[in-house]
């Protein structure tokens, strides 16, 4: 899912089906993305704010050690969970997981959280329906589920026969994200593997020095980005763009930033056409970072000092 954003007092998640706002008077809020309605309004616990977050259904937040689920569709009232204290909470696959300190971790949903104890050592990446997935830094990584069967080891197929693991990087959505090493000292392989047989999905070469920093944006959909890798999901077919830093992604459009020393310039790559120029989106152009219904979320710092959230036609 798009990353959460944050802005004057307002920090923010969502997709297509909602957006998740938690407000300066804390709370969290939902809005239909179609006009800008609030759906529910749940006032948070006592506690710090550790950000909010969103899945294809639900929006949360996380608030000391209350993590509060509020259903993107509104069929049921938001629920509010107790977490461990020092829990984190991610939603880079398609279940909401939380790590508590120690080898366990919780799926969180509308029935509340579902333990999944984890093989020693490892940490938790992601969670896909009753499925974690855990790996060592160097792999290789288990899918450990909520029904207590014991977790499976999955080895992944190197991209080549003299690769090595640098690092089990990211996973969500049925793909883990592994880097390996070379071919050349300066680059390194970016793989995506097959969650359950390990298996190359697709790899790409990458300066190393263009991956420091470089976080994996997909939300499941057709496209995705790492740094400066572009991908498209339904083809396999990629580009490594210089000094570019993807940053979300809007229908089969990856948008970021290509940086030179200490200037950004906004660009929107477009998977359709992998071999054109990046795109420039203009002067102090923001972001979109999600799609709502069609339409281009937006936030922005308008010109009186307020922090409004846009849904833009494509127009």
């Amino acid at each position: 899912m798009a990353q959460p954003r944050a802005g004057d007092g307002f920090t923010y998640a969502g997709n297509k089906d909602g957006v998740v706002i938690a407000t300066p008077d804390r709370a969290l809020a939902v809005l239909n993305p179609a006009d800008g309605a609030v759906r529910t309004r749940t006032p948070f616990p006592d506690g710090g704010f550790h950000g909010v977050h969103a899945t294809a259904t639900l929006g949360l937040a996380h608030v000391g050690e209350r993590v509060l689920l509020a259903p993107l569709d509104t069929t049921s009232p938001p629920i509010a969970l107790t977490v461990p204290p020092g829990s984190e909470v991610s939603t880079t696959g398609d279940a909401v997981l939380i790590t508590a300190p120690g080898d366990t971790a919780m799926i969180a949903d509308r029935d509340g959280t579902h333990g999944v104890p984890l093989p020693p050592g490892t940490h938790a990446l992601a969670a896909d329906g009753d499925t974690v997935i855990a790996a060592t830094p160097a792999g290789p990584w288990w899918r450990a589920r909520t029904t207590g069967a014991p977790p499976v080891q999955v080895t992944p197929t190197p991209p080549r026969p003299d690769a090595r693991v640098r690092s089990v990087t990211a996973a969500g959505h049925d793909r883990v994200l592994v880097l390996w090493s070379g071919p050349e000292s300066s680059t390194t392989t970016t793989a995506l593997h097959d969650a359950k047989t390990g298996a190359v999905i697709l790899a790409a070469q990458v300066p190393s020095t263009e991956l420091t920093g470089a976080y994996l944006l997909w939300d499941g959909g057709p496209v995705a980005g790492f740094g400066p890798l572009v991908l498209d999901m339904r083809t396999g077919r990629h580009v490594v763009v210089p000094t570019f830093r993807a940053a979300s992604i809007r229908g089969t459009t990856v948008f970021g930033h290509l940086r030179s020393g200490q200037s950004r310039t906004a660009v929107g790559v477009d998977t359709n056409d992998l071999q054109a120029p990046p795109r420039p989106l203009g002067p102090s152009t923001p972001l979109p970072w999600a799609d709502a219904k069609g339409r281009a979320l937006v936030g922005d710092l308008d010109t009186d000092g307020v922090f409004r959230i846009y849904a833009l036609d494509p127009a």
